[in-house]
């Protein structure tokens, strides 16, 4: 597939999810996204033509004041090096941080002749082990009967603890897979956020500000209605990650939101 393919594909899937732009306001879809066929004709990598895999669609959103992470996305197989133990593309683990917990979750594989098969189990509970050491649980699961050719999704909710709210939060802007379309959302609490700045303050404030880190698109965040933040890239390279490098988040680029008080500032405050 070529740059101007890739463009193309681009175009047709945005266009394809503007049916969806009506359930953004409740955190997540409440149905599949359409499966075009140019999606089920893409047979390569933009650039990278060996690459077992493509991601099509990505979509994050965090929202600290309604308290859930919600999760969508669409993944096409293209090679057999994608269905080996260890790709973490078939066999998928769902990070779940002390406090949440898993809401609402759907997967489902898409055969090229467009049989559907739906994920009927339940996600188990496992062990992980995250940069640095760090252990976490996830929940885990097996997309079912998948194959070169087929296209993969699933979607969750993750219900964040009431009454707690992360000092930072980040935005997973490049995976390990070439994404068509990414959508990132991040809306901010309402209220007032305890900083250590504020706490010898008579009337204490708080607002967000947001910083790129190893920024790779020029695009920043739109302010929508409601203070919600959003981001939506395209044809987002993979992160090669070099041998002995350092921890590799150190080097992904992201986008951060942090809390802080009077002395924050940023091209792009939430909440004043």
């Amino acid at each position: 597939m070529s740059r101007q393919q890739g463009i193309v594909l681009s175009l047709l899937l945005i266009s394809a999810l503007s049916v969806f732009a009506k359930n953004k306001d409740k955190g997540y879809p409440e149905a599949w996204l359409p499966i075009t066929p140019q999606e089920l004709s893409v047979k390569n990598v933009p650039n990278d033509p060996g690459a077992d895999a493509i991601q099509l669609y990505m979509s994050y959103y965090k929202d600290d004041d309604a308290k859930f992470i919600s999760v969508y996305k669409r993944i096409k197989i293209l090679r057999e090096g994608a269905l080996q133990p260890g790709k973490g593309l078939v066999d998928v683990e769902i990070p779940i941080e002390p406090g949440q917990s898993l809401k609402e979750f759907a997967a489902r594989t898409i055969h090229p002749d467009q049989k559907i098969v739906d994920f009927t189990g339940t996600p188990f509970e496992k062990t992980i082990v995250k940069t640095r050491g760090i252990k976490f649980l996830a929940q885990a699961f097996s997309l079912p009967d998948v194959t070169v050719g087929s296209i993969i999704e699933y979607r969750y909710v993750i219900a964040l603890p009431l009454h707690v709210v992360s000092p930072i939060s980040a935005w997973p802007i490049q995976g390990d897979l070439f994404t068509v379309k990414e959508n990132l959302r991040f809306r901010a609490y309402q209220g007032v956020v305890s900083v250590p700045s504020e706490w010898r303050s008579v009337v204490p404030r708080s607002q967000v500000s947001y910083s790129y880190l190893n920024q790779i698109d020029p695009n920043v965040p739109e302010r929508k209605e409601g203070n919600l933040m959003e981001l939506e890239l395209q044809n987002v390279p993979k992160f090669d990650a070099e041998e002995y490098m350092p921890p590799e988040d150190d080097f992904r680029p992201a986008l951060l939101f942090y809390y802080g008080g009077r002395e924050t500032s940023s091209p792009g405050p939430i909440l004043g």
